[in-house]
């Protein structure tokens, strides 16, 4: 429905240029940020935004909007900065007649459909096909966007308190514990293969109207282990190639492990073979500790550097089982278990928050920009 004041066209009538970003740069390029490469180079991806290295001379240097022409097909994300676009990362560069920050929203609120069945992609045409409506005038597209970017704000101050929260969590861990790596407090240990073994669970999984819970690693929030969302599936659906967990086990990934997912869930359910059903001895190692233990910043690089495969790194699970766990007296654990619930007790609190804070910003998105 045309509202009175506003215009609508294409994508390709309000950008002054749409492209698609080609190869790595070939004379210039560093993985790491140095004084000579100091151009962040981008790709598709949702981690960091994407980011894939440096170079020394931007292609984009004026503010656009780069969508995901691969993988997360369609994830948007304003650019500000000179940057270097690679591997089909599409830069949207708009027209003077429309406010940046405007641009960024609409665009993220539109639905992208990908191309191709054997790599699925998202082309410069298709992009420029898109409907784009947008009120004429800069004072109502900015005002607009003060709305939504005062929801954005709670949003992200949200984020702030649940990192701090997780980084309270850490911090109460090694001041407890000290470094479960190196065991400078001089704590018994026991091997991982015997104090934790990797055990599924063999009884019935439950089901919820005929489904039963899938978890997947991109349903497991990185450094947290929060579980995104439930997915539930026939058991047809679910397949062969998965484990079975219950709500004694700790879920590890053994893929990727800088990504640092550990699970600690609450109920029976199917996973991935990538996650590691851990059933801690409830006699010397409390869930709840193991979890944290694999968490921090000390396993998580000594397990990094014992890692095989370069494009999908996984743990060695032979160094994984021998690794040796640290076991405090059972009761200083259980201790330490107490606190980290009252801390997760407090993020559901502020999760509750930001979800509706996050439901407001959607119906207003979808107001302006569906209707």
């Amino acid at each position: 429905m045309k509202r009175d004041g506003w215009k609508e066209c294409t994508l390709g009538d309000i950008c002054k240029d749409i492209f698609a970003g080609g190869d790595v740069p070939k004379t210039v390029f560093s993985k790491e940020k140095t004084e000579n490469c100091c151009i962040p180079v981008f790709s598709n991806g949702v981690e960091n935004d994407g980011l894939y290295g440096y170079t020394d001379i931007p292609r984009v240097v004026e503010p656009c909007v780069t969508i995901s022409g691969r993988g997360t097909i369609g994830h948007t994300v304003l650019r500000s900065a000179p940057f270097f676009p690679i591997i089909r990362l599409i830069s949207a560069i708009p027209k003077d007649d429309v406010d940046i920050r405007y641009f960024f929203y609409a665009i993220s609120n539109t639905r992208f459909k990908s191309t191709g069945v054997t790599i699925p992609q998202l082309t410069v045409p298709a992009v420029k096909s898109y409907r784009f409506c947008y009120p004429v005038s800069k004072f109502e597209q900015q005002r607009i966007v003060d709305e939504l970017d005062l929801l954005s704000r709670v949003i992200e101050l949200k984020n702030a308190q649940l990192r701090t929260l997780d980084e309270l969590a850490q911090s109460i861990f090694y001041e407890i514990f000290g470094n479960p790596v190196s065991n400078e407090k001089g704590w018994d240990t026991l091997k991982m293969k015997v104090v934790a073994p990797q055990k599924g669970y063999s009884g019935n999984i439950p089901m919820h109207n005929g489904k039963q819970w899938l978890l997947n690693l991109d349903m497991v929030e990185s450094q947290t282990g929060q579980i995104l969302e439930k997915v539930l599936l026939s058991p047809t659906e679910i397949g062969n190639s998965t484990t079975t967990f219950n709500e004694e086990n700790v879920l590890y990934s053994k893929l990727r492990p800088y990504l640092n997912k550990v699970v600690i869930p609450d109920e029976p359910g199917y996973c991935t073979s990538e996650l590691v059903p851990l059933l801690p001895d409830k006699d010397k190692l409390n869930r709840v500790f193991l979890a944290y233990l694999l968490r921090s910043k000390f396993f998580v690089e000594y397990i990094n550097a014992r890692v095989a495969g370069a494009k999908m790194p996984r743990v060695s699970m032979s160094d994984f089982r021998d690794f040796d766990v640290i076991l405090p007296h059972y009761t200083l654990q259980e201790s330490f278990a107490g606190r980290m619930l009252s801390i997760e007790n407090q993020k559901r609190i502020i999760k509750n928050s930001m979800l509706a804070a996050k439901d407001l910003l959607a119906s207003r998105m979808d107001k302006y920009f569906n209707e």
